[in-house]
């Protein structure tokens, strides 16, 4: 084989090999994220307030509804005490599929 597709082989390699690397790091890091950090963080979205305040922002929490099998599927209720959150009245698009429902006062 000649030196030069020898050459050039042996610098492909390398290329890869530190793609490879690069992108292990970075799924190592994103595990680690994942591992260490909530999903949802009830304090962050403003669930403590009241679900009658009103303000600029809507206020009473809301719930997480996910599509599966033909109907819907409560994921997450992070409503407040004196509200409610029904499920989505129109029919999933697809399975799999993930809709935010705003809480309302009972």
């Amino acid at each position: 084989m000649h030196i030069l597709t020898q050459f050039v082989i042996v610098v492909t390699l390398a290329v890869i090999a530190g793609a490879l690397l690069s992108i292990a790091s970075a799924i190592r890091e994103l595990s680690r994220t994942i591992a260490t950090k909530r999903l949802f963080n009830r304090r962050k979205w403003g669930t403590e307030v009241s679900c009658t305040s009103v303000g600029p922002k809507p206020t009473g929490g809301f719930a997480i509804y996910m599509y599966r099998q033909g109907r819907w599927h409560l994921e997450a209720d992070l409503s407040t005490p004196g509200c409610e959150v029904s499920p989505p009245e129109a029919e999933g698009a697809f399975d799999g599929q993930v809709v935010r429902k705003q809480a309302v006062p009972r």
